[in-house]
């Protein structure tokens, strides 16, 4: 019965090994760049040890700043312009 505890903790010990070496040749085959969008985008260890660390090939975990634009026209009038840019610290 030991022996085979002992297979089975030895087994499951494999698997997650693993599962995390896995994850984490999926996160460093992206590249540098998509390493650190992983990071900001708040990829823990432990999503790398359970495997679900999900592919971004969109770039959608580039941190993005939104705001409003006014200015003024010639007629006096004021308008008013959503703005989208990468943030200065995600560079």
């Amino acid at each position: 019965m030991a022996d085979l505890l002992s297979a089975a903790v030895v087994i499951a010990i494999m698997i997650l090994l693993a599962m995390t070496v896995a994850a984490l040749l999926h996160v460093l085959n992206g590249g540098v760049r998509q390493t650190d969008e992983y990071l900001r985008g708040g990829v823990s260890l432990g999503s790398l040890w359970r495997g679900t660390v999900r592919k971004q090939d969109t770039g959608s975990l580039v941190t993005v700043r939104e705001g409003l634009r006014a200015s003024v026209n010639e007629d006096g009038e004021v308008e008013m312009r959503g703005t989208r840019t990468i943030a200065r610290d995600a560079l």
